[in-house]
């Protein structure tokens, strides 16, 4: 998977041969994000583990931006990533669902950093998610939703009156 990785972030198919620009960021590319975070957000995280699941998740957090910057098709990538990053914060496991707000904070920090401006949809998803996560029963998936909110609210983000923004600014208050 490594490899094909790489070869789906040079243009490369399995076999060595050149994809076209349309088809090198497609869904190839985000099927392999998504198997990454998937056995990112599966494993069994320790102290030993935790940087190194955090790291593949950042990346692929990055990548999917990077696509999004680069490609005619918006938000494919962004979106199939934030999309799973948010079935996973739905989840039982306590632990599963602060790696996921972790996530949704990667991406909105990736959106922050990027050149071009976020759009508000990709905002809304994610914010959307992380407003029930800061009332959640659990301290770490508290702690995890608050760090990602923080990069929710940046010079960039043109949010417009009425939105989820004063929910969410009201929930980090409480």
């Amino acid at each position: 998977k490594e490899f094909a990785l790489n070869d789906a972030v040079n243009g490369l198919s399995l076999n060595g041969t050149k994809l076209d620009s349309d088809t090198s960021g497609g869904s190839s590319m985000e099927e392999l994000l998504l198997h990454f975070v998937d056995c990112a957000i599966a494993t069994d995280m320790n102290s030993d583990s935790q940087d190194s699941v955090d790291s593949i998740l950042e990346l692929a957090a990055a990548v999917a931006v990077g696509i999004w910057e680069n490609k005619s098709t918006p938000n494919a990538a962004a979106t199939a990533v934030l999309e799973r990053a948010i079935e996973f914060s739905r989840a039982l496991l306590e632990r599963v669902r602060s790696t996921a707000c972790k996530l949704i904070g990667f991406i909105l920090e990736c959106r922050e950093s990027s050149d071009t401006t976020p759009t508000f949809e990709l905002w809304e998803m994610a914010t959307s998610a992380l407003l029930p996560r800061l009332l959640d029963k659990s301290q770490a998936v508290r702690k995890a939703a608050i760090e990602a909110s923080g990069h929710a609210f940046t010079e960039k983000t043109e949010v417009p009156e009425e939105s989820i923004a004063e929910e969410l600014q009201e929930a980090l208050l409480y």
